[in-house]
Parts: C-alpha cells; structure tokens; sequence
C-alpha cells in the first residue's frame, strides 16, 4: 500500500510492480549506486561548517542543529492514478539527513530578511480579475 500522488488516499499495488516501477526511474534518470555511505562524512562536514558559523547561529542553536543520528535520505514512490500507465512520483524523504535542520533554519532566516513575494498566488478572485486588467 502506497500513497496516492495527489490526495490522501492509499494505493494498493503488488509490490512486484511498485519495485518495477521504482527501478525504472532509477535506470532512466541515471542513477548509480554508491560505494559507500557518504552520510558520515556529510555529517562532519556540517558540524565543523557550524563551529565557524558564530554570525549565523549561537552555541546553543549549534547543538540542536547538529543532527545526532544521522541517516541517507529515504526514497518512496507515490502513485500517479491520473495518468495513464500510472506512473510514480519520487519522494525524498530527508529529515534525518545532516544538514536538514540547517537547511531549514537558513531558509527561516533569508525568508525573513529577503520578503520575497511570490508572484504567482493569488488571494481571491477579485486580486486575479485586477492583475489580469493591468
């Protein structure tokens, strides 16, 4: 049983054809299987980028931020039953990964300091009717 791409729903699949599937898109997107798991390696890399990083976060930001089990990524496929042949959606899950937090906290910050305003939503019908006039 899998997620649905577009709702909430569960998809029953043999899981034959979902690993098929799974297989498809990792051998038509070129995906190679590494020798071993750069995860550790990541993992230092972002501890020691965070004991540099003094203007950014403080001392007690810098322990939560470091992730204390970090894992790879986990990949899940939702099916797309809209579509004919019913093709899967790759979902990446990286919330153990170690820079996840990291991440998260600088996408916060610039958030903040840039106010970016994205362009494409749109409150209610009437902002639509006025951006579509000018």
């Amino acid at each position: 049983m899998v997620k649905h791409a577009s709702s909430y729903s569960d998809v029953i699949i043999y899981s034959e054809e979902y690993n098929k599937k799974v297989h498809n898109i990792l051998n038509e997107n070129n995906f190679q299987k590494l020798q071993k798991d750069p995860t550790h390696k990541y993992q230092k890399l972002t501890t020691k980028t965070l004991q540099h990083s003094d203007l950014i976060t403080n001392k007690k930001q810098k322990k939560y931020l470091t992730q204390k089990k970090p894992q790879p990524p986990d990949l899940r496929a939702q099916v797309k039953l809209y579509k004919p042949g019913q093709p899967i959606r790759p979902v990446v899950k990286d919330r153990n990964a170690p820079a996840y937090k990291i991440s998260k906290l600088l996408v916060n910050k610039l958030n903040n300091l840039l106010n970016l305003r994205n362009h494409y939503i749109i409150n209610d019908y009437t902002a639509l009717a006025s951006d579509l006039k000018n």
